[in-house]
């Protein structure tokens, strides 16, 4: 009872260390922005989410798709006025921008290893580590999942900001968020990722990945990247787009210099502008000039002059298509004047 009682002391002692740390869970996605070769510095800024935006597209059955459920509700109808039908669309306006919302691209969070105190006396008394955690609801200062200081005793007498595993898993005890479990659900281990992977299922991963992880998280940078990279190998590009997952994607490869895979798919489906979007996307992570001109011309030169020469086959053979193509084009315009 003694350790105990001290423990509960040194926690009130610490109100300003643990504001101060547990405000590192907004401060690390802030710092980030500062931070040298950080990717959370570009994926905000105002034209890289402009590009996201465009290249996502917009396709109503997509946008709006719900997955099969097993007892589905029965379809209503409502007699409107102009006023009410106008209230309505404003609503499918708000649904979209919510479905669209991307999820952040950040760099995984660093493991916390500051000794808040170290109380060595204690240490013959304690037989095991003790958590805890700020469960109190009207306190300012904590306004969500990742800002409750949560601390652990450990049992040499050193309190130190909890791992994030246990910040995780104590958190969601006490404040549960809306479709997490406590502990990470068996599809995410990677034996059992890759049937799931097999049978196409990207974006029924990602958005359960979105639910359980935070974007920071190493368990939801590990899946999406391991999707996004299945998803090049097997040229499915088109199953995310219309979803707030392939401006991610895009932005991931465009990071990585991995962009022509991508961009071959882009050139092959005559989305000629998004390919521009991307090459730009890229120039912009990589922090290099922005070409203006010719649509053609500026995928010729990217394809001479940056592409990446692991990857420059698949985007060679897409050029040469687009030309047999833009040739098809002109003949049979030159024949039906």
């Amino acid at each position: 009872m003694a350790a105990l009682r001290k423990n509960m002391q040194s926690f009130r002692k610490l109100n300003n260390i643990c504001t101060s740390y547990c405000r590192t869970s907004i401060a690390r996605h802030l710092k980030t922005i500062f931070s040298k070769g950080d990717p959370l510095e570009y994926f905000l800024r105002g034209d890289v989410e402009t590009i996201l935006r465009r290249i996502t597209g917009f396709d109503p059955e997509r946008t709006f798709f719900h997955h099969k459920v097993k007892y589905a509700n029965r379809p209503t109808y409502k007699v409107l006025t102009d006023e009410e039908l106008q209230q309505e669309y404003q609503k499918g306006e708000e649904i979209k921008e919510r479905r669209l919302q991307m999820p952040p691209f950040m760099n995984c969070r660093e493991e916390p290893d500051t000794i808040i105190a170290d109380d060595p006396d204690i240490a013959p008394a304690i037989d095991s580590n003790y958590v805890f955690v700020d469960i109190s609801e009207d306190y300012e200062r904590i306004k969500g999942y990742s800002l409750r200081p949560v601390v652990i005793r450990h049992e040499n007498g050193q309190l130190k900001p909890a791992d994030w595993h246990t910040f995780d898993r104590v958190s969601q005890i006490y404040f549960p968020v809306p479709g997490r479990e406590v502990y990470p659900p068996k599809m995410f281990e990677e034996d059992n990722l890759e049937p799931l992977l097999k049978e196409e299922n990207y974006l029924y991963i990602l958005e359960r990945a979105c639910v359980q992880f935070e974007p920071d998280s190493s368990d939801f940078i590990r899946v999406t990247h391991r999707i996004y990279e299945h998803i090049a190998a097997h040229h499915c590009f088109d199953c995310l787009r219309s979803t707030r997952f392939f401006g991610p994607m895009a932005f991931y490869f465009a990071w990585i210099n991995k962009i022509e895979p991508l961009l071959a798919e882009m050139i092959g489906r005559d989305l000629l502008v998004d390919a521009i979007d991307l090459i730009n996307l890229k120039r912009i992570i990589h922090n290099q000039s922005i070409k203006e001109g010719d649509i053609l011309k500026i995928i010729k030169d990217y394809y001479l002059e940056d592409s990446n020469k692991h990857h420059i086959e698949v985007l060679r053979d897409a050029l040469n298509d687009l030309e047999k193509r833009l040739e098809a084009k002109m003949q049979k315009k030159q024949e039906s004047c």
